[in-house]
């Protein structure tokens, strides 16, 4: 049997290269990679304070992505037919848009921010949740300005991530998530034991 080889493209950008608009809305689909980037940096950041909430977040994340999979293939609706895919070809995507992954990502990405931010009474000025709403509906805006979804796929994509944002903070289901954390936490503590020789 000879192998069947599939591209793995997390950080497939297509864009108009005549239209600003599409570059910027191409570049804030690269947000929800850099943000994993991020958080698994501080994660893996010996004696850090935030080392095991950041750990505990990227589970979250990791479910929330799952979560996003599973509807992807159980509902098996369609991306929009678009000139995109003569750049991209479709067998570096999921044929299936329903709901935006990108867009379920940044939603439920801010809703636990601040969810935890409240819960923990860490003052959060307006300026930064409105760059929070603006990051993420950026995000949702490009996907479908970009013709990777259609609105319809956002909005749910955008409601699906608030909703497990929510839940995902509740203290049944975070309990849960920490749980997974604390199995992950001695093989982070051992991928990342040779920072020590960092002087």
């Amino acid at each position: 049997m000879s192998p069947q080889w599939r591209a793995w493209a997390v950080t497939t950008v297509a864009y108009d290269s005549q239209d600003t608009l599409s570059f910027v809305c191409a570049l804030s689909s690269l947000l929800p990679p850099i943000i994993v980037v991020f958080i698994a940096g501080i994660a893996s950041c010996a004696g850090a304070f935030q080392a095991d909430r950041a750990l505990l977040l990227l589970v979250a994340l990791v479910q929330n992505a799952m979560l996003n999979s599973v509807l992807k293939k159980t509902i098996r609706m369609q991306r929009p037919s678009s000139s995109v895919y003569e750049a991209v070809p479709l067998s570096n995507l999921s044929p299936y848009g329903m709901p935006s992954d990108h867009t379920q990502f940044m939603f439920f990405f801010i809703t636990w921010l601040m969810r935890k931010a409240s819960a923990d009474r860490i003052p959060l000025p307006l300026s930064l949740r409105l760059f929070f709403l603006f990051s993420a509906a950026l995000v949702a805006f490009g996907r479908v300005y970009n013709s990777f979804h259609t609105t319809e796929q956002v909005v749910v994509g955008a409601l699906i991530g608030v909703v497990n944002g929510i839940l995902s903070t509740t203290p049944f289901v975070e309990s849960k998530l920490y749980l997974v954390a604390v199995h992950l936490m001695p093989i982070r503590d051992f991928c990342t034991s040779w920072v020590v020789c960092i002087r």
